[in-house]
């Protein structure tokens, strides 16, 4: 549990340093990603949901082009075999809006738990990633809410997963929590995939 405070923390002193290089929206957005979160909450109130653990995780800190996480997503009861290993670059383009690509990793499994072990996230390189063109978040900052919202473009990310033709994610980012909906449709537009009722609500823990 010390280990991982200590790790937790230099990661979030790593974030602050880019507040030098990088506007303070992105800064935040990067802070308000950073971290453990978990749909525990959410799941005990409506049992369609599962309980799902979120790790965003810095990589790549010595890098100038914008916020790098490593994203690991797993059930709870099996943390040890998550069903999603990205890498996810955050930057800020034109009139405050602000895009999230998603990458993913070659031979992900090998670097389970990367998010809190040093020795497997520094392993993770540039040449192990490949774009997942088409599925770049884009969120804009919301004055009135005091969030980061957006999502996909519409019908742009190609998915194969339960039949599937392509996936869409709808976004929000706020302090302490994310929101996320990610869904796969068929080519007739009927959903095939993820929640139905709504989005996942992951709350920032410290596991």
């Amino acid at each position: 549990m010390k280990k991982y405070t200590v790790f937790m923390l230099v990661s979030l002193l790593t974030i602050s340093a880019y507040s030098q290089q990088y506007s303070q929206d992105l800064l935040r957005l990067c802070n308000w990603m950073t971290g453990s979160f978990s749909s525990n909450q959410q799941s005990t109130v409506d049992t369609s949901y599962y309980d799902i653990r979120l790790h965003m995780e810095p990589i790549f800190t010595d890098r100038t082009d914008g916020c790098w996480f490593y994203v690991e997503q797993a059930l709870a009861s099996n943390q040890d075999r998550p069903y999603r290993q990205r890498v996810y670059h955050v930057y800020e383009g034109r009139q405050g809006t602000f895009t999230s690509d998603v990458y993913e990793i070659d031979q992900a499994i090998r670097y389970t738990g990367a998010w809190k072990n040093e020795e497997l996230l520094h392993a993770i390189t540039m040449d192990q990633l490949e774009l997942k063109d088409g599925c770049s978040v884009n969120l804009r900052w919301n004055l009135a809410t005091g969030t980061y919202e957006g999502g996909t473009a519409e019908k742009t990310c190609p998915s194969e997963l339960n039949r599937a033709a392509y996936a869409t994610s709808q976004v929000m980012v706020l302090a302490g929590r994310i929101v996320s909906w990610d869904r796969g449709f068929d080519e007739a537009g009927e959903q095939v995939g993820g929640a139905e009722k709504g989005p996942y609500q992951f709350v920032r823990v410290h596991d």
